[in-house]
């Protein structure tokens, strides 16, 4: 594990970088080109709550997320404001 990155967020630590060698061997084609690795990281932020009597998980963004734990971590009650649908939450205060 690296991290916490800017944002709080530990992230598995990178494999190895694959030799010439192995990226050779793994082409399908000859006519298919090697590229140079790309490293995709993806967040995806989410609540989980109880509201009517039955547990939810809904969607969210950084913000909102921090806002909660922020929240939490103080003791304090939070009050979720939901989008339309009630699909994700847009706000905790």
């Amino acid at each position: 594990m690296t991290g916490p990155d800017d944002r709080g967020l530990y992230w598995p630590a990178l494999p190895p970088r694959p030799t010439v060698d192995e990226l050779e061997a793994k082409r399908r084609t000859s006519s298919e080109e090697m590229t140079q690795p790309e490293l995709v990281k993806a967040e995806d932020y989410a609540l989980t709550f109880e509201a009517e009597g039955r547990t939810q998980t809904l969607p969210t963004n950084y913000d909102v997320y921090r806002q909660a734990v922020r929240g939490l971590q103080d003791g304090r009650s939070l009050s979720l404001t939901l989008g339309t649908n009630s699909d994700s939450v847009l706000k905790a205060e």
